[in-house]
């Protein structure tokens, strides 16, 4: 009898299930499935990775500390037990009512180009996504019309579309006359913001800690340069692989 190989599961991190004749033997990594080597340029400022259970500190489900894959400084904290955000199955969830963490303040100056795998779970209208460690520095947040966000740096970007309830990767380039955001490969916004820079990042809330939103994080990185088309496409397609998008 002839056995005949398939591949006839996905599954997250970009591997597929490997079969003989229906017998489950494991998986393969894709080709391509891994982070690109540019992560670890010295650029990186802060990587976060819901799924690498050696980053996070949890009081139970609760996570009070989010650390970054590259072992770097710039960790994400929440030590208020009743402000601490959810990890899930699929992600780390915001409850929209008092839910933030958030880095030190540390030196993090334009560019600051952002890639974030995110889902608006509930749209609430003018509830922050993230900002920078001060008030609408490095805003991302949601708009009046359902489904649509913006960011806002001194000035607003345009507002794009990221379905409510679906993951999407967010590309939120910040770097004055050269600024950017993109919800997958949908047409981006492209423009100007000022030189404010945000000295850190919070998530599920305003640099001032209020205006929290319902959101689910499954990946955040922050970069301090301007990517190449080429490392842009690499870090993006590594989401895009790794998270089935």
């Amino acid at each position: 009898m002839s056995l005949l190989t398939i591949y006839d599961e996905i599954i997250p991190s970009a591997r597929r299930i490997l079969s003989i004749n229906g017998h489950k033997l494991g998986y393969v990594v894709e080709s391509g499935g891994g982070p690109p080597a540019i992560l670890t340029d010295g650029n990186t400022k802060g990587w976060y990775d819901y799924s690498d259970l050696t980053t996070l500190t949890l009081r139970g489900s609760y996570v009070s500390a989010w650390g970054d894959k590259l072992l770097g400084a710039n960790t994400l904290l929440q030590a208020t037990e009743d402000k601490q955000p959810l990890l899930t199955s699929t992600g780390i969830l915001f409850d929209a009512i008092d839910d933030w963490i958030r880095m030190n303040d540390f030196t993090s100056v334009q560019p600051e180009y952002l890639y974030l795998v995110i889902r608006n779970v509930t749209h609430i209208n003018n509830k922050y996504m993230l900002d920078g460690n001060n008030i609408n520095r490095m805003s991302l947040y949601t708009t009046t019309t359902s489904g649509m966000i913006q960011g806002y740096v001194g000035g607003y970007t345009g507002a794009v579309s990221l379905t409510v309830g679906n993951f999407g990767i967010v590309r939120y380039f910040i770097n004055t006359t050269s600024s950017k955001l993109q919800v997958n490969e949908d047409t981006p916004w492209e423009g100007t913001l000022t030189t404010q820079n945000g000295f850190g990042l919070i998530l599920g809330a305003s640099g001032g800690y209020s205006s929290h939103s319902n959101i689910e994080v499954k990946e955040v990185i922050l970069r301090n340069i301007v990517d190449t088309p080429t490392n842009e496409a690499a870090i993006y397609n590594y989401l895009k692989i790794k998270y089935a998008l």
